[in-house]
């Protein structure tokens, strides 16, 4: 049985074909060349590419193809701010724009510095020693006045009958790499 396939369906199957590695590569170097990130030079900067990924966008003609771009997010901790970067299959910036108040979802590398840093604390240091002890993340009620990526984290321990009992509460801001609130569930539920 043959099936029928239009030319302009035909035509996008190199559009939106998945990204090489090449490709990948190619979109973070343009990407970080345009934010001026020199790693051999700077090597002390704290940035984290968020990685890279297909972008297809309505082109202006019905007939007309889209354009294969490839957006990379870079959050620079430094300077306090997230880049959004648009690159196409050349390595030339389309759009580059500063990701303010909106953030994006956490990276998972983000989650495990922001648990490094909040176990250092010896309140909490203290807790993941318990048996069962678990930690969710979760996005705090941002203050748009001030600029920060906050983590918020949840420590818990399992009760043992299917439940959670809460530990604490904290946020952890990785521009300033500390626990800016911290909240000790245990001493609250005595109350």
């Amino acid at each position: 049985m043959s099936t029928y396939m239009s030319d302009l369906t035909k035509n996008l199957s190199s559009i939106i074909a998945p990204l090489t590695e090449r490709d990948e590569q190619l979109a973070i170097k343009a990407a970080l060349a345009h934010l001026s990130i020199d790693f051999e030079h700077e090597p002390n900067r704290r940035i984290r590419v968020f990685g890279s990924e297909l972008r297809i966008e309505k082109p202006p003609k019905r007939e007309a193809l889209p354009n294969r771009l490839i957006r990379v997010l870079v959050a620079d901790y430094d300077n306090r701010q997230i880049h959004d970067v648009t690159v196409d299959g050349s390595g030339s910036i389309v759009h580059s724009e500063v990701l303010s108040p909106h953030q994006p979802a956490f990276h998972d590398e983000e989650i495990r510095e922001a648990r490094e840093i909040a176990e250092r604390d010896e309140r909490i240091a203290r807790l993941v020693k318990l048996k069962g002890f678990f930690v969710g993340a979760f996005a705090p009620h941002a203050d748009a006045k001030k600029s920060r990526r906050e983590i918020g984290l949840h420590y818990l321990v399992a009760t043992g009958d299917g439940q959670a009992r809460p530990l604490a509460t904290i946020s952890v801001d990785l521009y300033e790499q500390k626990i800016i609130r911290f909240r000790d569930d245990i001493e609250d539920q005595k109350r």
